[in-house]
């Protein structure tokens, strides 16, 4: 597999742990994320789009926006060393990051991956091939419909799916440092499970993505740590976990393959 074809996960020694007894990573809806404005870009440009449309449309695009569907993230990276999402993502006294090539990605159900979008001008751009395709939906539901809300109710699921998936991507342009990829879910309320936040003492909802017992490659990565040693041979008992799961993974760290060891 190409190197250049990871995506890392970073994180805090407890939640890679978990990753690698549960075979799951977790995807928290994008509301309670860090960033109080997550979300909000694509939805500005919309509401920017609609101003200037005539009275129906605007009112029924407000009624759309308004059946916010709950989409759910995991955060990547390209960079196994970018500090700035050490210090947001794991600990101050030492974290790590887990790789793993995003082709795998590519296999899961109700999952996608998409590389987040910083630029304002593709930013409008993309949201206005969606308004483009929204609009034409309303106008034929408006044939069976004469009130805005009513058409609102009765689009299609998948542009609520559609509109999740941008907001879930469209990040401002003070972000484009982290280059974050994101794993958006599909998955419904239903399905959430909830977590207290260690950070903000909040309930956050969240969804799990189980990861196959196949043949695949990860790399774990020791980032900034008071004790930089101990943290490297702890890769080592993390392989002996997952030995004695029988996990069929390959692990890879910076001090090179496990040898012998067909497991995380």
């Amino acid at each position: 597999m190409s190197q250049s074809n990871y995506i890392y996960h970073y994180t805090s020694a407890h939640a890679l742990l978990q990753i690698l007894k549960t075979r799951k990573l977790w995807a928290t809806d994008i509301n309670f994320l860090n960033d109080a404005r997550e979300g909000q870009v694509a939805r500005s440009h919309l509401e920017l789009l609609a101003s200037k449309m005539d009275p129906f449309h605007r009112e029924t695009i407000e009624w759309f926006i308004g059946r916010r569907r709950h989409a759910y993230v995991t955060s990547f990276c390209r960079s196994n060393d970018n500090l700035s999402l050490y210090r947001m993502y794991a600990p101050p006294d030492g974290g790590y990051c887990i790789g793993f090539d995003r082709s795998i990605f590519k296999s899961f159900s109700g999952v996608e991956l998409h590389d987040c979008d910083y630029s304002k001008k593709d930013q409008i751009s993309g949201v206005a091939t969606f308004s483009e395709e929204l609009i034409s939906a309303i106008d034929e539901g408006r044939k069976k419909a004469s009130a805005a809300v009513d058409v609102a109710n009765n689009l299609d699921s998948k542009f609520l799916i559609r509109f999740a998936e941008l907001s879930a991507c469209q990040k401002s342009s003070e972000f484009i440092d982290e280059q974050e990829i994101r794993l958006v879910s599909r998955a419904g309320w239903d399905v959430r499970k909830l977590r207290i936040s260690s950070r903000q003492h909040l309930v956050i909802p969240y969804i799990e993505i189980e990861i196959p017992n196949e043949e695949i490659t990860i790399k774990i990565v020791s980032g900034p740590n008071s004790n930089k040693e101990l943290a490297n041979l702890s890769t080592h008992e993390l392989c002996d976990i997952a030995r004695r799961k029988n996990y069929k993974w390959t692990v890879l760290h910076e001090g090179g393959l496990q040898s012998g060891i067909r497991a995380i």
